[in-house]
């Protein structure tokens, strides 16, 4: 898988909207702490990971209410430069 190509995945994870409607997806409780219309997609990672020499994986690190940069409203080729 390409580099964007696994942004994408990330970013457009289609496990998302199945979590919203079971509760008992793996999920279903972290995604069901955001509102639907303000939600934050998962954050794949920030910069060029080409040329990190270590990645750290948690949680979403830079979550935050006021976040204006909304995922569904968004065409892949902005979502790829918002995060790289």
């Amino acid at each position: 898988m390409e580099r964007d190509e696994l942004l994408l995945a990330i970013t457009r994870c289609p496990e998302i909207e199945r979590a919203r409607g079971d509760a008992g997806h793996p999920c279903a409780d972290i995604v069901g702490l955001q509102p639907p219309d303000r939600f934050q997609a998962p954050e794949p990672w920030r910069g060029h990971i080409d040329a990190a020499p270590i990645l750290f994986v948690s949680s979403n690190p830079s979550i935050k209410e006021d976040d204006s940069f909304h995922m569904e409203s968004r065409s892949d080729a902005e979502v790829i430069d918002y995060y790289q």
